[in-house]
């Protein structure tokens, strides 16, 4: 227990109690005695004597005490007890409690994760509210849950839903704090607070902009904005966290043709001193396959390498997985791997011609040829088909005879007359590499043209005689996952370019470009169209304008990375971020019947008009799988924002920063607001120093008429 007061200023009179003391034994009388006769007559005894003496110093006393309780009463005393506060009235109280759900609250403290220890706390907070009390309790994360979805003032209401949630995604503490706000504007009651239950992971409380944006909310609000406190959820200290953890994981394509080598790079980040060496498990399709060790974690981080290859078609889930710890959340990564058939590709090219032998000359698309389907190759990766453009002359000749998912228009002077703006749009690719015939004014005044071209040819630029100032790529803007593979230690960076086409993308929004020459001039561009993609390349991707390009071991690898982009699966990815939930291919039709497996939950089964709509609700991180009618299942994994998995928290410093920026609206713990005795749990005792006051005045009273007559 802990007395306060109101008004402490009264409290300074209380030395000045001890005046009237002072004076009564300074101005004692010291009288001479004098005996004479009839004195004998007056005398009182001793008793009588003393007795007067105690009655006039207690009477004393009591008049001293009495200006006390009255210099205490004008005080204002309470008293700090949570036990004595249920019998004094409280104002009325409006609360919502925000819970942290983010990933970083499955760490283990104690063999309890953090979102246990603040279930903990909630319930201890809110079982405390009186009648008259209300609270709502949010969820955060990516996307802000509201369990409650009504004010109500039993706790029991909420324990069940929040005993189900599990941590995972990253805390959005903006949005929290908004819908908090939201939810108090209608609040009448006298006190109004916002409640953060957190870890303090700095990756989400010094998010950019934090603080403006939290300011924004408040200025919108007004004086009637709410009191915001943030209480840790625990104490903790990163560096005393052993945690081990993979942070990363790169390949170059989660789709890949039969028995293609795929090449996995991942990092782990260690924080545990003692973890000097540790290894990393790896299962394929849920089977063990073998594992890959690592050394040097002590403390920092270590890369890790592996290969693989696929036998069979279809899909297929890779997992890499460290020794579980406290904190299991980082402790493993899935990927989701597509391995699809040979991929038909047809090359159209106005200028094939076979030679005097009855074989294709060496020029032209003869280069695209050999690098997709060399001869003496008995199972190429790629099934190819060369054609002129003048043979294709309605829409069914777009598929061809191979029902081809990539098509590569070698230097045509126009669009062919074939609906390609429709091939494309089913999910196939299109790459389109002009030369000195192809005309840009002709493509441009085609419909279909305008259409699928991602950038504008402007003119060609540069000469075949000039090699020494002929730019190369840019290694600096080989960012795409397509052109990853050529970014450090590769010929194609040695390739030079005499000539080429300028290619402009203003005035097209969908345009991406995938690599830049070193003159800064775009080399490769892409966009989107419908379920498909179409590639423009500066060059007619043979050996016309001096280019060494085929003459290099990357001619081939490039070709293939770009066939193979072009012809996988547009417009779905089987890695997909967790925060904006799960989608299913859109070719999916509405009627089919659909079967998904969830992480830990039961499946759904339902036709897919049904289920399209629920799946962005889906947003658990983990491994989930498809399948649509009778056809094989297809895996999906939901990865987690690996930011959240740092383990890094704020100090007092930190906290005491971020304090200064919202003055007056955010408390830390147990701080108090001014003027705020509600939250203390505080006890008035003026009724009782009153009570005490009136029962002194009547003894005074008592004492001064028992004086008197005596």
């Amino acid at each position: 227990m802990f007395m306060s007061f109101a008004n402490p200023v009264f409290l300074y009179g209380l030395p000045a109690l001890a005046i009237p003391v002072l004076i009564h034994f300074l101005n004692r009388r010291k009288f001479e005695i004098v005996d004479w006769g009839a004195m004998q007559f007056l005398r009182i005894s001793d008793e009588v004597r003393r007795r007067n003496r105690l009655d006039q110093l207690l009477l004393l006393l009591l008049r001293m005490l009495i200006l006390a309780l009255l210099l205490i009463l004008l005080a204002g005393p309470s008293f700090k007890s949570r036990w004595l506060s249920r019998f004094a009235k409280q104002p009325r109280r409006d609360l919502v409690l925000i819970v942290d759900g983010s990933g970083s609250m499955a760490l283990q403290q104690n063999k309890q994760s953090l979102l246990d220890l603040a279930r903990g706390k909630a319930r201890k907070i809110l079982e405390d509210f009186g009648s008259d009390d209300r609270f709502q309790v949010l969820v955060a994360r990516d996307d802000v849950t509201n369990l409650s979805l009504q004010w109500n003032n039993s706790w029991n209401i909420v324990e069940g839903h929040l005993k189900k949630e599990i941590p995972h995604g990253s805390l959005n503490i903006v949005a929290a704090y908004q819908q908090a706000s939201d939810l108090l504007k209608g609040s009448v009651a006298e006190k109004r607070e916002i409640l953060f239950l957190t870890d303090g992971q700095k990756h989400s409380w010094q998010e950019p902009n934090l603080v403006a944006r939290l300011k924004t909310i408040q200025e919108a609000a007004g004086e009637n904005a709410p009191l915001l406190r943030i209480e840790d959820v625990a104490a903790l200290d990163a560096a005393k966290i052993a945690n081990l953890g993979i942070t990363r994981l790169n390949t170059r394509r989660t789709i890949a043709l039969p028995k293609q080598e795929i090449a996995f790079e991942g990092e782990i980040q260690a924080t545990n001193k003692e973890a000097a060496n540790s290894h990393v498990r790896i299962l394929v399709d849920h089977r063990p396959i073998g594992e890959v060790q690592v050394e040097n974690l002590s403390p920092g981080k270590a890369k890790f390498h592996y290969t693989h290859r696929f036998a069979d078609t279809g899909s297929h889930l890779i997992e890499f997985r460290l020794p579980a710890d406290e904190y299991p959340s980082d402790d493993n990564y899935e990927l989701a791997i597509r391995v699809i058939p040979q991929i038909h590709v047809q090359v159209i090219d106005p200028k094939f011609q076979l030679n005097a032998e009855g074989n294709p000359s060496l020029i032209g698309s003869q280069f695209l040829l050999d690098a997709l389907a060399p001869i003496k190759d008995p199972s190429p990766l790629f099934a190819v088909e060369r054609l002129k453009s003048d043979t294709r002359t309605s829409r069914s000749d777009s598929l061809g005879s191979t029902s081809a998912k990539v098509e590569i228009l070698f230097d045509l002077p126009s669009p062919p007359q074939a609906d390609l703006v429709h091939f494309v749009q089913n999910g196939n690719g299109l790459l389109i590499a002009p030369g000195d015939d192809f005309d840009p004014r002709r493509w441009r005044e085609s419909e279909q043209g305008h259409a699928l071209l991602p950038a504008h040819p402007i003119k060609i630029l540069g000469s075949e005689t000039d090699l020494t100032t002929a730019p190369r790529i840019d290694p600096k803007s080989l960012v795409h996952p397509v052109m990853q593979l050529f970014a450090k230690n590769s010929e194609l960076l040695s390739a030079y370019f005499p000539k080429y086409w300028d290619l402009s993308t203003e005035g097209i929004e969908s345009a991406q470009v995938l690599a830049r020459l070193t003159n800064g001039k775009p080399f490769l561009v892409e966009k989107n169209l419908g379920l498909g993609k179409v590639l423009l390349c500066a060059v007619p991707l043979d050996n016309r304008w001096r280019t060494n390009l085929t003459d290099l071991g990357d001619y081939v690898r490039l070709m293939h990375e770009l066939v193979l982009h072009l012809g996988s699966e547009s417009g779905f990815d089987n890695n997909q971020p967790a925060a904006s939930g799960l989608t299913l291919p859109e070719r999916i039709a509405a009627d089919s019947h659909m079967a998904i497996t969830i992480p830990g939950g039961e499946p759904i089964r339902d036709r897919m008009r049904e289920i399209r709509g629920k799946l962005r609700s889906l947003t658990l991180p983990g491994i989930y799988s498809f399948r649509e009618d009778n056809q094989p299942s297809q895996y999906v994994v939901l990865q987690e924002n690996r930011a959240e998995h740092l383990l890094t928290y704020m100090n007092e410093a930190d906290w005491e920063q971020l304090k200064s920026a919202l003055p007056n609206k955010l408390l830390r713990n147990e701080e108090t607001a001014a003027g705020d005795t509600s939250a203390q749990n505080l006890f008035s005792l003026r009724p009782i120093f009153l009570l005490l006051l009136i029962l002194f005045l009547f003894g005074e009273a008592w004492f001064a008429r028992r004086h008197s007559i005596a």
